[in-house]
């Protein structure tokens, strides 16, 4: 039998590497929080192996915005660029508009 097929969503990778090169001076057991939580999530994507890659840009595109959101009050800097910042849209237009 082979093994499943590993499908990994996009915005979660690049989420995860925005994460990996934030600083948040004084709050860095929060970033380091949210770095684990962000990397549970895509380790239980591949774990499920065929998963449906969207789903998990849906959540993980939800999660970094809210997460730049918080960090930001808190004086930390969400290293983003603009290419992530258009995947997070456009993963996120097609719920916007089912509500």
């Amino acid at each position: 039998t082979p093994p499943p097929v590993m499908h990994t969503a996009q915005v979660c990778t690049d989420s995860l590497a925005a994460l990996e090169h934030s600083t948040c001076g004084s709050d860095e057991a929060g970033l380091t929080t949210a770095r684990t939580s962000l990397e549970g999530i895509v380790n239980t994507m591949t774990k499920v192996g065929n998963a449906d890659p969207t789903t998990y840009d849906v959540v993980c595109a939800r999660m970094i915005l809210a997460l730049e959101r918080d960090m930001g009050s808190a004086g930390c800097t969400l290293a983003s660029d603009a290419p992530l910042r258009e995947r997070i849209q456009r993963t996120l237009e097609p719920v916007a508009r089912v509500r």
